[in-house]
């Protein structure tokens, strides 16, 4: 059984299996992983080796290489992060450092994702049309506003510099693959165009039709098909050197049957749902030619998300919509105060809209109640850098709620999430920082004002009362990083942290059975901490490549000393890869272990330790009639293990063999 504390000596295995090898490698220009930038941490771009924060970013090529089919292949291997839900798509919800549902804030381009409803998911984007992600962990409420108790999730889609470079005017990208598990089959095609300097178009389509997935028993997981339709369009138009526009729409379907309960292991109530996403956003960013501080980005956007379900066997029809209308605005500039002293400011305001309806044969539904909230945001973050060496980094934010109901009183409250952060980078390749911060998440419009049937026997009871949750980070972490450590074109970069998180103000549901009729509420019951520690490490080399990741978390309910319920074990990932330049082809193996969840509050299901390994190849001619064509071939859990996350209630999928092809075409 795999013991996390006795598997220190993995945290420098990569390092010594690449030592001997990488110093006879051939010149050839890696990825260089010094150079990730990283845009959520600090609402604007930064050098991912300088930034203060617990951030992971995964880029196109890894996307690629991992060929996910959903939300967990993407985000498997990234500490302190899990999925719950799965393997069903649409029931999939992520948690960072032991917080999940509305206590991470989602956005894909810009776009929040609020919609959050009892045993649904609240992801709803194909994994085929990903550009890159971005995981923020920790605190995030000076940013981010409520709901970043645990983090924020960014997602990019794929944009047109992803196609084309500088030179090409048009491209295209087709793309085809075949999963053996499930018999999955999908394809996309996603084209761009220039016109000139002024104005440039990207259209894309995914269609993904999967069966049920096997565990590693060979056993069925009901109702895990998908049947995914994904349309993404793009126009963008540059009057001038200083301005650009861009509009932006996606559409996301998705239709299965699937039990109403769909994050359990319920194969009963199944309805056939149908899942709807329509995005559409209008970015704008103006950059003075001048003057360096003079800059602003603006995004205003529409979300909704419905979601209809239609009882198998019986008359049943639920409606489930959240509509989202949001305008963000942000401005950041430079100002140097002395020759040594300079000064990064942020300022920055958001509003945005939710307004939810559930609806049963026509009526309105209890279960989801008709409700709307306002939220109003405005923040600042300074970032006083002296001489490059030391960096003070205080933020604030300001949020009013307004939430309201047609039955029930309206709700207003208002918050302050302050931030502070001190950097120290006593070279070009260390950087330490302590981080400080305050976070919070109101109530959400259905835990305020549910009612009607819970399960038979038991009803909701609203609670209009709630408090806002609230949370108080500490956190230290160290960086380092190495250009040219073994050879002059390798790179090495290492992440570590260490936190504690409290929190006050818990939402919790309570469920009763006497006096019958029983009943459920949500009430401010708890106090809890959670603290951990996270290490990350990439490495780069002209023949080498490896990354490591490793998360330990604690939870415990500060009102009875027990542990908290849904904390992840702890987990190892790593990956080593070798480049065949002769071949165009690179070759490698991942793996991940995870621990036994030995840390359970009393009635607790456990959760058994488990090794999921992973072989991957990606064959990809520069020259020739099929320069532009690339194969990717994956074997998912090789040794076709069965285990099941801490956070699921069904197994996780089986063995299978992932085979994809592309083709860019360029002019």
């Amino acid at each position: 059984m795999f013991d996390p504390h006795r598997s220190r000596p993995l945290a420098i295995l990569p390092l010594t299996l690449l030592l001997p090898l990488a110093a006879v490698a051939e010149s050839q220009s890696p990825p260089d992983v010094l150079e990730t930038i990283t845009v959520i941490a600090e609402r604007k771009e930064g050098e991912l080796s300088r930034v203060p924060a617990s951030v992971t970013v995964i880029g196109e090529e890894e996307l690629r290489r991992q060929q996910a089919e959903s939300l967990a292949d993407v985000l498997a291997r990234v500490p302190s992060v899990e999925l719950n839900g799965g393997p069903r798509t649409t029931a999939m919800q992520p948690s960072i450092r032991g917080l999940g549902g509305e206590r991470i804030v989602i956005r894909t381009d810009g776009v929040r994702q609020n919609f959050s409803s009892g045993h649904r998911g609240r992801f709803f984007s194909d994994t085929g049309q990903l550009g890159g992600v971005e995981v923020l962990r920790g605190s995030a409420s000076a940013l981010y506003g409520s709901g970043a108790l645990g983090g924020v999730l960014a997602f990019r889609s794929l944009e047109v510099d992803d196609l084309l470079s500088a030179e090409q005017p048009s491209g295209a990208r087709l793309m085809a693959g075949y999963g053996s598990n499930n018999d999955a089959r999908y394809g996309t095609l996603v084209a761009a165009q220039r016109f000139g300097d002024r104005f440039d178009v990207l259209g894309g389509f995914t269609r993904r039709k999967t069966d049920d997935l096997e565990d590693g028993d060979g056993e069925t997981i009901p109702f895990s098909a998908d049947d995914v339709s994904n349309l993404t369009a793009k126009l963008g138009w540059r009057p001038s050197a200083e301005h650009r526009f861009q509009l932006n729409f996606q559409r996301y379907r998705n239709e299965h049957e699937i039990p109403s309960s769909a994050n359990t292991a319920s194969i009963t109530n199944i309805v056939d749902r149908d899942t709807r996403q329509d995005m559409v956003s209008l970015q704008y960013a103006y950059q003075h030619a001048e003057r360096d501080w003079l800059n602003l980005d603006a995004t205003a956007y529409y979300n909704n998300v419905d979601l209809t379900e239609r009882l198998i066997d019986g008359d049943r029809i639920d409606d489930t919509e959240l509509t989202t209308l949001g305008v963000e605005l942000s401005q950041a500039h430079r100002i140097e105060l002395s020759e040594q002293l300079a000064l990064n400011l942020t300022l920055g305001g958001e509003l945005y809209r939710d307004r939810q309806e559930g609806r049963r044969n026509g009526a309105l539904r209890e279960q989801f109640p008709k409700a709307e909230q306002r939220v109003t945001g405005i923040y600042s973050r300074a970032e006083l850098n002296w001489n490059e060496r030391v960096a003070l980094i205080p933020a604030l934010r300001y949020d009013s709620v307004r939430q309201t109901n047609p039955d029930l009183p309206n709700r207003s409250e208002s918050e302050l999430s302050p931030q502070v952060t001190l950097a120290l980078y006593p070279s070009e390749r260390w950087m330490l920082y302590g981080t400080w911060a305050e976070a919070f998440r109101a109530p959400s419009l259905t835990e305020l004002y549910v009612r009607g049937q819970h399960f038979p026997g038991n009803n909701f009871v609203p609670n209009p009362d709630l408090r806002p949750e609230t949370a108080e980070n500490k956190e230290f972490g160290v960086g380092y990083s190495h250009r040219g450590l073994i050879s002059g074109d390798d790179g090495l970069r290492l992440r570590f942290a260490a936190f504690r998180n409290d929190y006050d103000d818990f939402i919790q549901s309570r469920v009763s059975m006497f006096p019958p009729p029983g009943t459920t509420s949500r009430d401010n019951v708890e106090k809890a901490r959670i603290e951990g520690l996270e290490f990350e490490a990439q490495y780069e080399a002209p023949r080498w490549f490896a990354a490591l990741a490793a998360s330990r978390l604690r939870g415990d309910d500060r009102n009875d000393d027990e542990p908290l319920s849904g904390i992840p074990a702890d987990k190892v990932a790593l990956s080593l890869g070798y480049r065949f330049p002769a071949l165009n082809m690179d070759a490698g193996w991942q793996g991940f272990w995870v621990a036994s969840q030995r840390r359970l509050r009393e009635g607790d299901p456990g959760a058994s330790g488990y090794a999921v390994h992973s072989l991957f190849a990606a064959w990809a001619p520069a020259h020739g009639p099929l320069a532009g064509a690339r194969v990717d071939l994956r074997i998912e859990n090789l040794f076709d293990e069965t285990y099941r996350n801490v956070l699921d209630a069904l197994n996780s999928p089986g063995r299978t063999a992932r085979l994809s092809l592309s083709y860019d075409f360029g002019t």
